[in-house]
């Protein structure tokens, strides 16, 4: 009896730790996505000038 539940114990813990992992990569991407999102970029990559780089 006390073997069925070390094992039903262990099995959940396992399960546990399984969700828990996953959530943890998700949340790691979707953290990496929006920071690259958020990454301000230089005027070169975006493709604007300063007012002061105008020729007339």
């Amino acid at each position: 009896m006390q073997t069925s539940g070390l094992i039903l114990v262990i099995l959940a813990v396992v399960v546990i730790l399984f969700f828990i992992l996953r959530q943890n990569f998700k949340d790691k991407k979707k953290l990496t996505n929006q920071l690259n999102q958020d990454y301000r970029k230089t005027k070169d990559e975006e493709g604007d000038i300063d007012i002061d780089e105008i020729k007339h």
